[in-house]
């Protein structure tokens, strides 16, 4: 599957939401990256949790388990 990149003003509203509920829910990124590392085995770290989101570059599946790891869930409403 190719790689769509996001434009700049994109990833930041992505970023800045993401980390809006995670402040929101008592948590920060790097307590994120420590729970990631334990739900999937990957290697993750605040600062390259930090550049994924600053980039773009983050996938759906992480932004999925990162909801799952606060208590959200991600809903898609058609617009009206």
């Amino acid at each position: 599957m190719a790689h769509i990149p996001m434009d700049k003003e994109k990833a930041k509203k992505l970023a800045d939401k993401i980390k809006g509920y995670i402040t929101l829910e008592g948590s920060n990124l790097s307590k994120i990256a420590k729970l990631l590392v334990k739900s999937d085995n990957t290697t993750y770290s605040q600062p390259s949790l930090s550049q994924k989101l600053k980039l773009g570059t983050i996938k759906y599946l992480e932004v999925e388990e990162i909801a799952d790891l606060i208590g959200y869930d991600i809903v898609w409403v058609k617009r009206k």
